[in-house]
């Protein structure tokens, strides 16, 4: 069976006829619905309605020559198949991941388990009957019941048949004695559409975290003494209240077994002081970015047994409306990593006044408040923040090359040492030479541009100066301040730097 079209059976229509009668065939309760197209020998008709496993009319009367029990497709083009598209794609990824036969039929059902039919059924709904069934679905314990219109028409699974249920988006298997729903297919479908999509042209963009991997470290890998607001590795600020905290970029070891999930984390040595607020947090650009039901998963450990929590911050920026803060609960360490997972749902923004700089936040809150303090040594690794409820899932977060991650950090900082290697030359006193610099990331505002570790050395020019940043780029400029200068260059030395900051 296709996962683009219906072909099971035999189909058979007289030229003229709207009527289609079928042999070996499971139109109704397939899903098969008014809007799909039948295809015999090249000639196609749309469907206007799907009156029984074996029975459909047409929109308009058979062009083509007589087919008696012959080979058909029916092709899934009906403008409502929205369900169906979804129900086929599931089962081609439980294909994929092995979880049902090539063959084996799949089916959206309303209900799975009710032994009452429902009192106004809807022409061509489905059920999958439950095991004492009665009144009209009496006899018929576990079968896929169809409503006909005028009648319930009853097919007997046989095991390995699956059936996506309405009522609670849950996907069913009948093992031969009863329909039932397991974790374990729930969270292998669930990732294998996560590895379907997003692995692919969309790899890393449904995470919105950035430098979650921690591998991005464009500041340096290692702080003393943190202060509040102070950005560590790329992205990732410390919230200090109190306290202290020295915060680095650390090393899977070659032997731990985590090494294959990922190779860095992010570590903070804590040292409390009574309610004083220890914590890392990041602020996605758009308070608009996540809406509804969102799923924070991150792995941690400790130097030894401590709590700590999280939020979702919604901030709505200058002049906006009231932050909303989403927590979690409390997550307990160990010294050995685990993995967490939890579902948050996010205020919709409807009626909410947005201003500048407005941003959704993902805290990490170390020590202090209901935590209490804390003291030792905290690690935090595999940070995903995305739509939707995937706690079900197992796997890590969506894998994002570096060079995407690198290109989305220097939209909110860069540092680097620009090839300024090239002559200037001036005649006289007084005259100024430039040089043009082009960020590598369009920013996401007018950044702060400063020299690290000194500006750069010049030939008979005096100090250089940053002259009117963009979001694109900046210049250098220096005055010559001795006569004519014919082999003036400025170069960058060992640790000097331009940093360019546009952080939210």
């Amino acid at each position: 069976m296709s996962n683009n079209y219906y072909s099971a059976g035999t189909a058979t229509v007289v030229n003229g006829s709207t009527a289609v009668s079928g042999t070996g065939t499971t139109w109704l309760t397939w899903g098969l619905m008014a809007g799909d197209t039948l295809s015999i020998d090249g000639v196609s008709v749309p469907i206007a309605s799907v009156d029984s496993n074996t029975s459909l009319t047409l929109a308009y009367g058979w062009p083509g020559a007589d087919a008696m029990a012959v080979a058909h497709v029916v092709l899934y083009t009906a403008a409502r198949r929205s369900g169906a598209d979804i129900m086929v794609k599931v089962r081609e990824l439980l294909g994929h991941v092995g979880l049902i036969e090539a063959n084996v039929p799949f089916y959206r059902v309303q209900t799975v388990g009710s032994n009452t039919p429902p009192g106004s059924p809807t022409t061509g709904d489905s059920y999958a009957v439950g095991t004492s069934p009665a009144g009209a679905w009496s006899g018929h314990a576990n079968n896929l019941a169809g409503w006909t219109g005028s009648a319930w028409e009853f097919t007997a699974p046989f095991g390995g048949w699956t059936a996506w249920n309405a009522a609670d988006d849950k996907l069913y298997i009948y093992d031969g004695g009863v329909w039932s729903v397991t974790g374990s297919v729930a969270a292998a479908a669930a990732e294998a559409a996560r590895d379907d999509v997003f692995n692919g042209a969309f790899s890393g963009y449904r995470n919105k975290i950035i430098n979650g991997e921690f591998r991005i470290a464009q500041r340096g890998s290692s702080f003393t003494s943190v202060t509040n607001g102070q950005y560590t590795l790329d992205r990732w600020y410390a919230l200090v209240s109190g306290g202290a905290m020295n915060v680095s970029q650390a090393a899977v070891s070659a032997s731990a077994a985590e090494r294959d999930s990922f190779l860095f984390h992010i570590s903070a040595a804590v040292t409390g002081s009574g309610t004083a607020i220890l914590g890392l947090g990041q602020k996605i650009e758009g308070v608009d970015a996540l809406i509804g039901d969102v799923t924070l998963t991150f792995r941690a450990k400790a130097s030894t047994a401590l709590n700590i929590s999280a939020s979702l911050n919604q901030n709505f920026g200058s002049g906006g409306s009231t932050q909303v803060v989403v927590a979690t609960p409390i997550f307990n360490l160990t010294t050995s990593w685990q993995r967490f997972s939890v579902k948050l749902t996010l205020d919709s923004i409807v009626s909410k006044t947005i201003g500048a700089g407005h941003y959704l936040e993902t805290l990490f809150y170390l020590s202090g408040g209901a935590l209490g303090t804390n003291a030792g040594t905290i690690d935090i690794a595999d940070v995903s923040v995305v739509a939707g409820d995937f706690t079900a899932s197992t796997g890590r977060l969506e894998p994002r090359h570096i060079s995407q991650t690198i290109a989305m950090c220097q939209r909110y900082y860069y540092r680097g040492t620009p090839g300024l290697n090239f002559n200037q030359f001036t005649t006289a006193a007084g005259q100024a030479a430039s040089w043009p610099i082009k960020f590598p990331q369009t920013m996401r505002a007018t950044p702060t541009v400063a020299f690290i570790g000194g500006t750069p050395t010049l030939n008979g020019y005096g100090n250089v100066q940053v002259d009117t940043p963009t979001v694109d780029g900046c210049r250098l400029i220096a005055f010559n301040s001795s006569g004519a200068v014919a082999t003036a260059n400025a170069v960058f030395g060992a640790g000097q730097a331009i940093e360019a900051y546009a952080e939210l």
